[in-house]
């Protein structure tokens, strides 16, 4: 037995997943209107490898979940400057010793904790501390 899709149908497949290719990326960073261009592709690469770093050193004990949408906890600006984050927890001093991460790689996690956009679902965590 011979199958054959119709005309009408190929169309809707062709339509689906044009729709699917052309669906737009939101950024998910926030970076001053005033930030040059050159500096926000500089920026941009570091925030990427920032989230990164974070899913793999920090998001298993920071994150919650929200209806099933991962929420990553929101800190203060005093706390990303002063790195409390990190300080203040005696776990992160057994769990995250130097030679895990870099002095770098600690700036980059700062940078995306910086730039990131913020929470916007209800129940997302609040500033921690707050």
């Amino acid at each position: 037995m011979k199958r054959t899709i119709s005309l009408a149908s190929f169309f809707t497949v062709v339509i689906f997943i044009s729709a699917l290719a052309q669906k737009k990326v939101v950024p998910d960073y926030e970076f001053p209107a005033a930030m040059g261009a050159d500096v926000r592709t500089g920026y941009l690469a570091e925030f990427n490898k920032g989230k990164i770093l974070y899913r793999i050193n920090c998001g298993k004990c920071h994150n919650t979940t929200v209806k099933g949408k991962v929420i990553i906890p929101e800190f203060t600006p005093e706390q990303i400057a002063d790195y409390e984050i990190r300080l203040a927890n005696p776990k992160h001093q057994e769990n995250l010793v130097e030679d895990k991460l870099l002095p770098e790689e600690l700036v980059q996690i700062t940078i995306y904790f910086t730039y990131k956009k913020k929470n916007s679902m209800p129940g997302a965590s609040k500033p921690v501390g707050q």
